[in-house]
């Protein structure tokens, strides 16, 4: 049977992106018999035990591993982090959820440190420190985060549910366990089979069945990636049941079928490129574990819409390697190197294959050093040329300079709806690069607590449209909901201009508004520039203000024009209005944040009331 063959009767009884249920029971169950067939008898992990000794003298040699056995080192004159009951409960009394976070993540990373360490050297230093940890964390009350458990019923015992925290526990005790085998005691070995069990296989098996459904099962967002590949993988590398593991894979398939329909058509990804990173990490890991079991027989990635969504990292880079911080992303995220290698290698961009990284989770760690060999999918992509990437699904622009060129600026502008994964407030947001500084931008996502994930989320001043480089009409910020979206009025590109327009008026719940429209032109001509346009109509004079929003520092050049600054880049931003007199206030955004700065809201207001004005700003680089 053919590779394309195979992987068609694979998804046979898989769920369709609109929702179709299998067809019947008896198909399953072939389906099930089909995938059953390509399995080894024993499970398969990553393929790379401790025995495979030629293996993890590659790994050893690598420089991504050079600094494992010396952090290990670290980490045996190092007390297991202490965690407690009043650690747990921290987040239902205040919200915090980073004190938690910092003393377990801790915890948990020993597994992946000590494991690689014990690999390496081989010596069985590291077995002891390695096998407490485990046990402490087999005697945790739950191993779901108490932001994720805000009745505390997992914290209490009423329900064993799955998260992310507990799925990626799940998978690294899994893989600690594959590779290392007999190294492990037959005790600690007992103590990872029934904690998986319990904690992991029968809680999925009762949500595939029904009896205790979990939202991400069917939901679209990152948490369905993260969650079904990290129990796909622990499954695949922990059952001794063929049948369970086809199950798994079948389940897999046919559920992450929801986290693809996220992403729009042309591949755009709305929880921003740190939750590509983190989302379709984990497919990959989805995919990678499947093509391990089944020995390249079934190959997710043989799918158009899975090649646009991998693209996502290349399509979305404005310039310089500076990208934007839509959504809850941060203004540094960058593509996880060691994720953009392995897609290469998935899809035959690349000759070698060098990936060795010690940085991530230490199933793909492990797995994307030794790739499942299979076929090589010749699949189209996006194929956006250098100049700009539309994703005209999303309804977002990138605008870059001419190769070889003097334009020096490269910009981001974004339309879509309110109602986005991780979605801020933010229609007709833009970003201005200015080589490799981010100088007018969208400032990103802040330090998550309770609020963030509440009917309060919108009290943020970084979700919230005050917050973005957008208008305020008639003193009231933009609302939230898929139907607040930006409709699409022109899009017209040419080597030397682009040009987008959009109707915005949707955005804001003001009676008296009948249209307003921004309008964005982007320049590759001489240095290149960004012209903002908003053009509003009321019934009767309202108040009406734009912004610029920026890290850097600015001042007032003329009455009409502003310089801002952002490490040593300048730009020149030049405004001018047919409604009456501008008024320039400025204000930090006091939220909290990853980082130390706090972003600057330049407002642009017009000083009385009006019923129709427009207000353009110019920005060039100095």
């Amino acid at each position: 049977m053919s590779f394309n063959g195979i992987l068609t009767i694979a998804f046979l009884s898989v769920l369709s992106v609109n929702g179709a249920e299998p067809a019947d029971k008896q198909q399953k169950e072939n389906t099930i018999m089909e995938i059953s067939s390509y399995l080894d008898d024993k499970p398969v992990g990553p393929g790379i035990r401790i025995s495979d000794r030629e293996k993890w003298d590659k790994l050893k040699e690598a420089a991504a591993f050079k600094k494992a056995v010396p952090n290990a080192e670290k980490l045996l004159k190092e007390p297991m982090p202490e965690t407690s009951d009043d650690v747990y409960l921290d987040f239902s009394r205040t919200g915090n959820r980073t004190r938690w976070q910092d003393v377990n993540f801790k915890r948990r990373s020993r597994i992946k440190t000590l494991t690689l360490a014990e690999c390496l050297e081989n010596k069985g230093r590291f077995i002891p420190a390695l096998e407490e940890s485990i046990s402490e964390i087999c005697r945790e009350k739950t191993w779901v985060m108490p932001a994720h458990d805000r009745k505390l019923d997992n914290f209490n015992g009423k329900v064993l549910e799955i998260d992310l925290a507990s799925s990626m526990l799940g998978l690294s005790l899994a893989t600690s366990y594959f590779v290392l085998g007999d190294k492990l005691s037959q005790g600690c070995r007992t103590m990872i089979e029934e904690n998986i069990r319990r904690r992991i296989v029968t809680p999925y098996k009762n949500m595939l069945s029904g009896k205790q459904p979990m939202w991400w099962l069917k939901g679209e967002s990152n948490w369905n990636a993260v969650c079904l590949g990290c129990v796909t993988a622990t499954g695949l590398t922990m059952l001794e049941s063929k049948e369970e593991r086809a199950l798994f894979i079948s389940e897999g398939i046919k559920y992450s079928k929801y986290y693809v329909a996220g992403f729009t058509d042309d591949g755009y990804c709305s929880e921003g490129l740190g939750y590509w990173n983190y989302g379709f990490g984990h497919y990959a890991i989805l995919t990678e574990a499947i093509l391990k079991a089944t020995h390249g027989k079934m190959n997710l990635f043989n799918d158009k819409k899975i090649k646009v969504m991998s693209e996502f990292p290349v399509n979305i880079e404005i310039i310089n390697g500076v990208y934007p911080a839509f959504a809850d992303c941060d203004i540094k995220a960058r593509p996880r190197d060691s994720l953009v290698k392995y897609i290469a290698y998935r899809y035959g961009l690349t000759d070698g294959y060098d990936n060795f990284n010690c940085d991530d989770d230490l199933f793909h760690c492990l797995a994307a050093s030794f790739p499942e060999k299979t076929e090589v999918p010749e699949l189209p992509g996006k194929a956006d040329d250098k100049l700009r990437s539309w994703f005209n699904n999303a309804g977002v622009l990138i605008c870059r300079p001419a190769k070889d060129s003097s334009c020096k600026i490269g910009v981001a502008l974004k339309g879509g709806h309110n109602g986005e994964q991780h979605n801020h407030n933010d229609v007709g947001s833009y970003v201005i690069v200015l080589g490799k500084e981010p100088i007018v931008l969208d400032p990103g996502g802040e330090v998550y607590t309770a609020r963030t994930f509440s009917a309060k989320r919108y009290d943020s001043n970084l979700l919230n449209s005050f917050g973005h480089p957008v208008p305020v009409v008639a003193g009231q910020l933009q609302k939230t909901g898929k139907e607040a979206k930006a409709i699409i009025l022109k899009t017209e590109f040419s080597d030397v201009c682009d040009t987008f327009e959009m109707d915005i008026s949707s955005l804001y719940d003001v009676k008296e508004l009948k249209s307003l429209k921004r309008s964005f032109v982007y320049s590759r001509k001489g240095d290149g520039s960004l012209t903002v346009t908003d053009e509003v109509a009321f019934s009767k004079p309202m108040a009406f203000e734009t912004a610029i929003v920026t890290f850097g520092s600015f001042e007032k050049k003329t009455g009409s024009s502003l310089v801002i600054s952002s490490g040593k880049e300048k730009i020149l931003a030049e405004f001018s209005t047919d409604g009456g007199e501008i008024e320039i206030t400025s204000e930090e955004i006091k939220e909290e944040r990853h980082s130390k700065l706090d972003p600057t809201r330049i407002a642009l207001t017009l000083k009385g009331p009006v019923e129709k004005a427009k207000i353009t700003v110019k920005y060039s680089p100095l």
